[in-house]
């Protein structure tokens, strides 16, 4: 049996062992396993035997951890399955938290030797040492959904994906929409299940082109290109759904573009320009003492006279323009 991914990553990095951080880094991937959990909206504690629980928070981005448990019962959007993607740690979808410890005691070691190696992998190319060319730990695995108003259509392009490596799905849990127009090309009546899609996954390829206003982001393939259209879409981030729009927030934008600050004028500059103006005047008429006298006694005349008298403050104000052009851009989008 040859070695696993894990113990060629060690073996790589022993190269570089007189640098304590990848001492570090070795020593971490020999360590028990850390494991945590979460939903996509809050974290969960969890304890496992022979791990070591971490709390995090989704999209556990730069959290040093082993195993993710996502807790989350139903379909995954492209965001998320993309951050999945990424790894390096090892993601567990599970519907339930009950479902966790289960999970944990089936889930096969050699998942987690290469979420190990994974990281291991990640250290070394953050510490600028270059890691050795392994497609097992950097290569993933992109998914397509085919749609089309003809079966047979969408059987033969779906066969061609299949045949290139490409997880054919049969729901909106992919991470491409492949759809495959008829000969005669699209019909009106096919556009609000083309945009329903669109909008559900993010990422489209179409077979014929369709008007501008109808998915203007689809990506136009021939079936021939389809493969390699959507291996390039996998790796781009999805532009559906939409994050939700919180109107306050934009109009908290618009007021501080025109907010309005009223600040103290500076009394003690201007007393010392008046002073240095004053004794540069004199210094031309007066000897040099003499003048440097009366100047700084003008000077301080003007900062008591300021302070007596209590100077307007100064207003400085944003332009009311922006804010009025964010508003109306927010009205325009239906977000006002």
């Amino acid at each position: 049996m040859g070695e696993s991914a894990l113990q060629r990553m060690r073996a790589h990095a022993m190269q570089f062992r007189s640098d304590p951080a990848v001492c570090a880094l070795i020593e971490r991937s020999r360590e028990v396993p850390r494991v945590g959990a979460c939903t996509l909206e809050v974290p969960l504690s969890i304890t496992l035997s022979d791990a070591h629980s971490v709390h995090l928070t989704w999209p556990a981005i730069g959290v040093d951890v082993d195993v993710i448990f996502l807790v989350h019962d139903g379909p995954l959007d492209a965001k998320t399955r993309d951050r999945i993607a990424v790894g390096p740690a090892e993601f567990v979808v599970v519907p339930a938290v009950t479902d966790i410890p289960m999970a944990w005691d089936a889930l096969d070691p050699e998942r987690l030797e290469l979420a190990r190696a994974r990281s291991l992998w990640q250290g070394l190319a953050g510490l600028g040492l270059q890691p050795p060319e392994m497609p097992e730990l950097t290569a993933g695995q992109c998914s397509a959904v085919v749609i089309g108003p003809e079966e047979d259509d969408r059987l033969r392009v779906a066969a061609l994906l299949a045949a290139a490596g490409i997880v054919v799905e049969s729901g909106f849990g992919a991470d491409v929409v492949v759809a495959v127009a008829p000969k005669r090309g699209w019909d009106p009546q096919d556009y609000p299940r083309l945009e329903a899609a669109f909008a559900r996954v993010g990422r489209m390829v179409i077979t014929a082109p369709l008007p501008r206003s109808v998915c203007g982001e689809a990506v136009v393939a021939s079936e021939e290109e389809a493969v390699a259209e959507v291996r390039r879409q996998a790796q781009l981030p999805p532009l559906a759904p939409l994050p939700e729009v919180n109107p306050a927030a934009w109009e908290r934008c618009a007021h501080r573009l025109e907010r309005q600050l009223l600040v103290a004028r500076p009394a003690l500059i201007d007393a010392l320009v008046i002073t240095f103006l004053v004794g540069v005047g004199l210094i031309r008429v007066l000897p040099v003492g003499v003048a440097v006298v009366l100047a700084l006694l003008l000077g301080v005349l003007r900062l008591v006279r300021a302070q007596l008298a209590g100077e307007p403050l100064l207003r400085l104000s944003g332009a009311r323009s922006r804010g009025v052009w964010l508003r109306r851009k927010m009205a325009g989008l239906g977000w006002g």
